[in-house]
């Protein structure tokens, strides 16, 4: 078999592969569809709180009744302050809290600035679910208080819904000690633990069973059509 013969037949095998590859039924695909994904994310415009603000509302799980809340008021009767709260709703199981380093009422009590990637769930060393108040940038005469001024955090929280416990998180910004900035949340919408700042749109394309069946099928019918050809020339 002349050389040029034998690249066409083999080039021909290829298309046919590759036809097997066009006829494949609808949704068996070669690249992965990723996984729906479990994890609720709110991208909102930038919410601002701070002596000029009104109580900035968060409605974590988007079913119009706020969660949380964020307001600039007195901590003392000398310093202002900003602070956190859960706002309890009706409905399901009722209540939210968020992680705190203390269950010890303000001003003793602090949300936590989590680090990114930190696993929020249920059973959480050192730390307490506060289903209180607690201060986000301290007091605003203190430079030194509070752990969110000048930083971007992460807020651990947790609210309960009809079907349970479901943990969240969101992106807070302190800017200097008298103003914050809620940047974007999301939650874990079947009660699995979430990770700070995860969005749920990180995905990794794996074939499925079928897929790497019709990729086996694709190797073998090219790499069979290859051997014949090869022993064909051979014997010529």
């Amino acid at each position: 078999m002349k050389r040029e013969e034998f690249e066409r037949k083999l080039k021909a095998y290829a298309a046919a592969a590759a036809g097997v590859v066009a006829a494949a039924p609808a949704g068996v695909m070669l690249s992965a569809s990723p996984a729906e994904a479990a994890i609720q994310y709110f991208n909102p415009s930038d919410i601002t709180v701070n002596s000029s603000s009104t109580r900035a509302d968060i409605d974590i799980n988007g079913d119009g009744v706020p969660d949380f809340s964020i307001t600039y008021s007195f901590a003392d009767s000398t310093n202002f302050g900003l602070f956190l709260h859960w706002t309890r709703t009706t409905g399901g199981l009722g209540g939210s809290s968020f992680i705190a380093t203390g269950n010890n009422g303000w001003p003793s009590t602090y949300v936590v600035n989590l680090s990114a990637n930190f696993l929020i769930q249920n059973n959480l060393q050192n730390y307490v679910w506060n289903s209180q108040t607690a201060f986000l940038n301290g007091f605003l005469n203190d430079q030194s208080s509070g752990s969110f001024i000048n930083d971007t955090g992460c807020i651990g929280v947790r609210f309960n819904t009809a079907s349970g416990v479901r943990y969240g998180w969101i992106r807070y910004q302190g800017v200097g000690d008298d103003t914050g900035i809620i940047q974007d949340w999301a939650y874990e919408d079947t009660g699995a633990p979430i990770q700070c700042f995860d969005t749920g749109q990180q995905t990794t394309a794996v074939p499925t069973l079928n897929q790497w069946g019709l990729l086996a099928m694709i190797g073998l019918l090219a790499g069979g059509g290859a051997l014949a050809l090869r022993r064909r020339e051979a014997e010529e």
